[in-house]
């Protein structure tokens, strides 16, 4: 438990730091200097030292310090970004891999096309901002505003329940959805086994699901056009998504069938049917670089069905929440002006 705790705080301070000091533009500068230089042939310390005297944001100039001091102790440049905050343990780790298999050209290109900085629960409740804010005033107001417990009458009483049920109970509800949240969570990232495959079917766990397989094919794609043999590609990738309990059990599966079975059908496991079917489509050869490109395309039609369905959830998400802002602002007008309530 202090683990989790540990880790959950370094991610939140992670996302702090991304969105304020180490966001996409500054990010984005980041990485397309580090492949136009390392294009041209620039050396690692130049690259860094450049980087330091001419980067106008803290964050990068904290970044080309850290990776001189690695770069001087004949460490990968990379090994302290994890611990900036800065990065997430899944970038460091492939900013190691690409040194270490001279494919850093590939990487950058990878992170830099990144769209996955903002947590998706995040981008499904955007669409929503105004009719959570909504409901959550206009609950507050009827609260704190309607002195109804001497208005209890037969044609409002719901209404009246509900407001002395929200004033009476809303610590207890805060805290029961905070709960809920923090027990959702624990599921999708530790929950394994017949009772997870019973969630996901239910639907839970999708966003989640796909973010994650398609993280897998777009890495796993960089390192099977490094040409590395099977087994040294499914170690590192098992290292790389070693925060995914789920996934990881998986590879590890696939490393031992890998002794019978080629690398695809040692990895069937690992991928959904949908992918699965996108990648052996496009490797009738099954050779090392019409799997890397397999793996490309079966992530470019994970991306479209991303959209989708944060699409969905997101339209669901809003009809919630207007349904709930009209439910309470209706009630709440008729009481006020057909009921002659001072507010």
């Amino acid at each position: 438990m202090p683990g989790i705790i540990k880790t959950s705080l370094h991610q939140v301070k992670s996302l702090y730091l991304r969105t304020l000091l180490f966001n996409n533009d500054t990010r984005a500068w980041f990485y397309a200097t580090l492949r136009e230089y390392l294009g041209s042939h620039f050396p690692l310390l130049g690259v860094f030292d450049h980087m330091q005297r001419h980067g106008n944001n803290p964050a990068i100039q904290e970044i080309a310090r850290l990776s001189k001091r690695a770069i001087r102790n004949n460490q990968p440049f990379a090994t302290h970004y994890y611990a900036t905050g800065l990065f997430t343990e899944q970038e460091s780790k492939l900013l190691m891999l690409g040194e270490r298999y001279d494919c850093m050209d590939t990487v950058t290109e990878l992170l830099l096309d990144r769209d996955d900085q903002v947590p998706a629960m995040l981008q499904i409740l955007s669409g929503s901002v105004q009719w959570i804010f909504m409901s959550l005033i206009m609950t507050a107001m009827s609260i704190y505003t309607l002195p109804y417990l001497k208005n209890y009458t037969s044609g409002y009483a719901l209404f009246f329940a509900y407001v002395t049920f929200a004033k009476s109970w809303w610590p207890q509800l805060a805290g029961l959805a905070a709960a809920t949240f923090i027990l959702y969570h624990w599921c999708m990232y530790r929950l394994t086994g017949p009772l997870r495959r019973a969630l996901a079917a239910c639907g839970c766990f999708r966003v989640y699901a796909i973010l994650t397989e398609r993280r897998f094919l777009n890495i796993g794609g960089v390192l099977v056009a490094a040409r590395l043999p099977p087994d040294e590609y499914l170690r590192l990738m098992e290292t790389t998504f070693s925060g995914h309990r789920l996934l990881g059990q998986a590879l590890q599966k696939s490393r031992a069938r890998l002794k019978e079975a080629s690398l695809l059908q040692a990895l069937e496991d690992v991928l959904s049917p949908y992918s699965y079917t996108h990648v052996l489509a496009c490797t009738p050869n099954q050779t090392q670089d019409e799997i890397a490109r397999g793996f490309h395309m079966a992530a470019r039609m994970l991306n479209i069905r991303l959209g989708r369905t944060i699409k969905a959830w997101r339209s669901f998400y809003t009809l919630l929440f207007l349904s709930a802002s009209i439910a309470i602002t209706i009630p709440f007008a008729l009481v006020s002006m057909g009921m002659g309530i001072e507010i």
